[in-house]
């Protein structure tokens, strides 16, 4: 598992950069994920492992998109924003 939790600068917004290089190596430690546990034994040790592994992946998506919010130049209060931007359907 790659340590991309470790990377993300906590409570500073990251640059595209970092975005990017946080994604791939996401991508890549799913791959590699796929490829180890492919035909292991179904045990809860392998389960906690895996699980373990994609909330670890969730995570930092989560972290990465929070640092998107917060780095928009004038972010939109919840009482201005417009039906679709608040995501209601209209």
């Amino acid at each position: 598992m790659g340590g991309y939790l470790a990377n993300q600068q906590k409570g500073k917004t990251m640059n595209d950069k970092k975005i990017i290089e946080v994604l791939e190596m996401i991508a890549k430690d799913q791959a590699d994920d796929a490829k180890k546990f492919e035909g292991a034994p179904f045990t809860g040790r392998t389960v906690a492992e895996y699980f373990g592994n994609q909330g670890a992946a969730i995570a930092a998506l989560a972290n990465i998109i929070k640092s998107l919010v917060e780095s928009r130049p004038t972010p939109l209060a919840p009482d201005t924003a417009t039906p679709s931007e608040a995501g209601e359907s209209s």
